[in-house]
């Protein structure tokens, strides 16, 4: 953070100001900044509870955001009372979602408009999103978590609040979802990230599967990169480039089969990207 102090000893912090509407008269990619909160973390048994969409334009060559439109905020009743934590968590209660419904009509509306929908963790809001809509979708997401390259500004964290602080911010409200989605757009901007995110997200991926490898070929795997699938019961990674590929083909042959096997290797459209179960 030493771009953010000026005597070596202190760092100064700025609020990050509420979000206005805004309209420069230019066109832009039309994007969405998307957040969840929800009753737990899997999209199969909990439930959203709060969703919070601000839709904007952006310049795909320097990122910045040229429009902005009026956000859509909205509470959903879970139909049983809230865990301890998560009521911790967000500061919504039981009395607050009684009777509340979001207009999934609307939340689709919003998303068909955009050409991305930017989340930053899109695995996770994807898969409560989809799941509300009927797991029909082809919508392009972009995670701010995974397809930014933020060990580049040196940050130690990859979380929001950190990000944010890092680049000189601080937000007074977190975890609740057009606030979450505001002070996500915000940081984007003024770090200037939306192209690179925009360029990431549009790339197809492909998903390797250690299928059939041996036990003790697990540690290597994990130093490798791959991670541990506990449904499916496999070591997996992806990769964006035909390239990285071969070269983990190459690669898993000698240090992984020794000849007797092969991974398994999909490709995934870029839309296909953050869905439950590709």
């Amino acid at each position: 953070m030493k771009h953010l102090s000026h005597d070596g000893e202190t760092v100064t912090l700025h609020r990050i100001p509420a979000l206005t509407e805004r309209a420069t008269g230019r066109r832009g990619i039309p994007a969405c900044a998307l957040d969840t909160e929800t009753t737990g973390l899997d999209a199969t048994r909990e439930t959203i509870i709060e969703i919070g969409i601000r839709p904007f334009e952006f310049d795909p060559e320097t990122g910045e955001v040229v429009w902005i439109g009026a956000g859509y905020n909205a509470l959903q009743d879970p139909g049983r009372p809230l865990q301890p934590e998560i009521a911790a968590l967000t500061g919504l209660t039981d009395a607050d979602l009684a009777g509340q419904a979001i207009d999934w009509v609307e939340v689709r509306r919003l998303l068909d408009n955009s050409d991305l929908v930017m989340a930053h963790n899109a695995a996770f809001d994807r898969a409560f999103v989809d799941a509300a809509l009927g797991g029909d979708t082809r919508h392009l997401w972009g995670c701010t978590y995974k397809q930014v390259d933020w060990d580049t500004c040196g940050t130690p964290s990859y979380s929001q609040e950190v990000l944010a602080i890092w680049h000189g911010w601080f937000a007074m409200r977190a975890h609740r979802a057009l606030d979450d989605a505001d002070n996500l757009l915000f940081v984007m901007e003024k770090s200037a990230r939306l192209p690179e995110l925009w360029t990431r997200a549009r790339l197809p991926a492909f998903r390797l599967r250690a299928v059939g490898s041996p036990y003790e070929t697990k540690d290597i795997l994990k130093a490798r990169g791959y991670r541990w699938d506990s449904q499916g019961r496999v070591w997996w990674m992806e990769v964006t480039n035909e390239a990285d590929v071969e070269a983990e083909l190459t690669w898993a042959d000698e240090a992984v089969y020794r000849k007797r096997g092969r991974l398994q290797v999909e490709k995934l459209e870029a839309w296909e990207r953050f869905v439950v179960g590709r």
